[in-house]
């Protein structure tokens, strides 16, 4: 009776928890982004994490297929990628709107990290930091972000109904 229901469960039960796993991916929408004040160089930096497959599926409506365990090393050089996370990321300092430059990419465990600088930034009493980023496939979709400046960090979450992040410094 015992080797039966061992046959039973190898036959019917494993098979389905495998299947139930190949089928979710990953069972939520989570990015992060993390902005700190470089004074000495007058730079604001950025670093957003995504899962590399959401990435991937946002830019299947270019027409592209894409590979980010191998592309990620050509975002600096690839006009569509940087097209659509410029879309859909915003950063304003004091009410202007600033233009991100890419400064480079990693693969981590299946996410991607990209870096951003905005230079010359002296002073500022606000930035405006909007992501929606896969919101068009992901209702759901998170963000955190992460601001440190002088040592201080202060976090919010971003959804795709509340895109926008304002922080306010004295």
């Amino acid at each position: 009776m015992v080797l039966y229901l061992y046959m039973w469960s190898a036959k019917i039960i494993f098979p389905f928890f495998c299947l139930i796993n190949m089928l979710s991916v990953h069972p939520h929408y989570v990015g992060v982004a993390e902005i700190e004040y470089a004074a000495e160089k007058k730079q604001l930096q950025i670093a957003c994490k995504w899962f590399a497959d959401d990435l991937e599926e946002a830019l299947r409506s270019s027409g592209r297929h894409y590979d980010m365990s191998k592309d990620f090393k050509e975002i600096g050089q690839d006009s569509v990628i940087l097209a659509y996370i410029k879309k859909h990321i915003e950063t304003r300092i004091d009410g202007n709107l600033f233009d991100m430059n890419y400064v480079g990419a990693e693969m981590e465990k299946g996410s991607v990290w990209t870096y951003w600088s905005i230079n010359n930034i002296s002073r500022y009493k606000s930035v405006r930091f909007s992501n929606f980023m896969f919101c068009e496939k992901h209702a759901d979709q998170i963000h955190l972000v992460h601001f440190t400046q002088n040592k201080i960090r202060e976090s919010r979450k971003l959804t795709c109904k509340e895109p926008v992040a304002t922080f306010v410094w004295k």
